[in-house]
């Protein structure tokens, strides 16, 4: 009989590793199923419980139209109680009973001044690279892919040929000036078999997606943009994002739903047969939308435009800040005789100095701020700042 004893020490040992909240809801699911099968206490359910008795109380939860998540949740309490008492259920039995999640994953368009805010926080080349999925619509794995001699920045419109990831179609992506002036600055000196979107290692390695999906979400933590999507599953805000707010601006441009798929590269199957479009047809459409799909150029309310400038001061005077401290270390530097510390600080400098003039670019030119000053800014100065925009 001693051997036949379920051993609920182990059970009491594994609740204890559980936080609280799971702790109760186990709890609550076996003194449920308890409940449901007439086991007066947990030493009997598990000497008389079995898979049947589990599936049963499965399918009166399905009946009783408990959610799915739910049914889900005791299932793994009781799965982990009979598992741990030494009588494991079998998980084939068990999944004829249990309903489907339904995971509703949506993700947001992302509205411009949302894209214009990552665009200033996100490292430089990153920045560039959400600002060109705004401007473009291109998938993520086609921008990643793209090389400096599929740019065609000199001509008007200035364009990319993309190579679709899904039908491996080429087309033409029409690119919006303000974009397009970042691009030639960006590729200047690159070789053309070099991607334009690459690593710091090489610029013929490009960027990996993993990693610009996470640089991607601590933007958005930054600007205070990251929020669980209703299926708590995933973001409002992706990668994917940047596409869906691509097509509703052409949707808004009133641009013929055809064109707006030829843009984006999707299927149009046996209306290809039927549609066919010139290039000029195609460059007349686009340039009712390039205005919606221009950063800098867009007009935004009055209270976003005055915020927008605060923000990009602020990240102008840590800019100023970070640069002072390059100079001293490199000042240190060029004394001790350290010749790849100083390339290496001096490679950052001028990194830091473009996203200074970036910023200086960015400012209303109305403001009238003299960006000559934050040449003597400190770090009580930022804060200063800081705290005054706070409040």
């Amino acid at each position: 009989m001693g051997a036949r004893s379920p051993d609920l020490e182990r059970w009491n040992a594994y609740l204890m590793t559980r936080s609280p909240s799971t702790r109760r809801v186990y709890a609550t699911a076996l003194r449920t199923f308890c409940k449901f099968s007439g086991y007066k206490t947990l030493k009997e359910a598990a000497l008389k419980g079995d898979g049947a008795a589990v599936m049963r109380f499965l399918a009166s939860l399905k009946q009783e139209g408990h959610a799915p998540e739910t049914i889900h949740t005791y299932l793994r309490a009781l799965k982990a109680f009979y598992r741990l008492v030494r009588r494991p259920l079998d998980p084939d039995d068990l999944r004829l009973f249990v309903p489907r999640r339904h995971v509703i994953r949506s993700t947001e368009a992302i509205p411009p001044d949302v894209v214009f805010k990552l665009t200033i926080v996100a490292p430089r080349i990153y920045g560039l690279l959400f600002h060109f999925l705004f401007g473009t619509g291109v998938r993520i794995s086609e921008a990643c892919a793209l090389r400096v001699k599929d740019l065609d920045l000199d001509a008007d419109p200035p364009r990319v040929i993309v190579s679709s990831a899904k039908t491996y179609d080429r087309r033409i992506v029409f690119i919006p000036s303000d974009l397009a002036a970042k691009l030639r600055e960006h590729v200047k000196g690159l070789p053309p078999d070099a991607y334009v979107f690459h690593s710091r290692r090489s610029p013929h390695r490009p960027l990996g997606q993993r990693r610009i999906r996470r640089v991607l979400l601590r933007a958005l933590q930054k600007i205070g943009e990251l929020r669980r999507d209703p299926s708590g599953k995933g973001y409002n805000y992706t990668l994917h994002s940047f596409r869906r707010t691509f097509e509703t601006l052409l949707v808004s441009a009133n641009i013929n739903p055809l064109i707006v798929k030829t843009f984006m590269g999707h299927s149009i199957g046996v209306e290809a047969h039927y549609l066919r479009l010139s290039e000029s047809e195609l460059v007349n459409a686009w340039r009712r939308a390039e205005p919606l799909l221009q950063l800098n150029a867009r007009t935004y309310p009055t209270n976003w435009d005055r915020e927008a400038q605060e923000f990009i001061l602020f990240e102008a005077l840590v800019a100023r800040f970070l640069e002072k401290m390059m100079l001293r270390n490199l000042n240190h530097v060029i004394e001790e005789g350290d010749e790849e510390r100083r390339r290496l600080i001096e490679k950052g400098l001028e990194q830091i100095r473009k996203r200074i003039e970036l910023f200086r670019r960015m400012m209303d030119p109305r403001t009238a701020f003299d960006f000559d000053r934050l040449s003597h800014v400190d770090i009580e100065e930022i804060a200063k700042y800081f705290t005054k925009t706070q409040t």
